[in-house]
C-alpha cells in the first residue's frame, strides 16, 4: 500500500463512515467500499495499490462502522504504523 493510498483512505474513513452508518450491515459496507474504490479511481489510486495488508476495504470500513470511537483507535493506530514504518524503509506485510 502506498503512501498516497494510505493517506487516502484513512482520509476517506474519516469523513464518508459517519454516525448514520453506525450498525450498518456488511452489505453497506460493501456499497461503500463501491464508492471508496470509485473515488480512489478519479485520484488515480487502483483498487490493487488501495488494499491495506491487515484486511480487506469492506472489512475494515465495517470495523469504523461497527466500533465505537475508542476502539477504532486501534485502527487509527495500524495506519501511523505503517506510515512510520514506510518512513524507515520498512514494510509491513511484504507489500509497497
Amino acid at each position: 500500500m502506498s503512501d498516497r493510498s494510505l493517506d487516502f483512505l484513512e482520509d476517506w474513513l474519516r469523513k464518508n463512515v459517519t454516525n448514520k452508518d453506525r450498525q450498518g450491515t456488511p452489505i453497506h459496507a460493501f456499497e461503500l467500499a463501491d464508492v471508496c474504490i470509485s473515488e480512489a479511481a478519479v485520484e488515480g489510486i487502483f483498487v490493487e495499490e488501495l488494499v491495506p495488508e491487515w484486511g480487506s476495504i469492506e472489512a475494515i470500513i465495517y470495523q469504523v462502522m461497527t466500533t465505537d470511537d475508542g476502539g477504532l483507535a486501534e485502527l487509527w493506530k495500524k495506519f501511523a504504523e505503517r506510515r512510520k514504518s514506510r518512513e524507515k524503509g520498512g514494510r509491513i506485510g511484504g507489500q509497497d
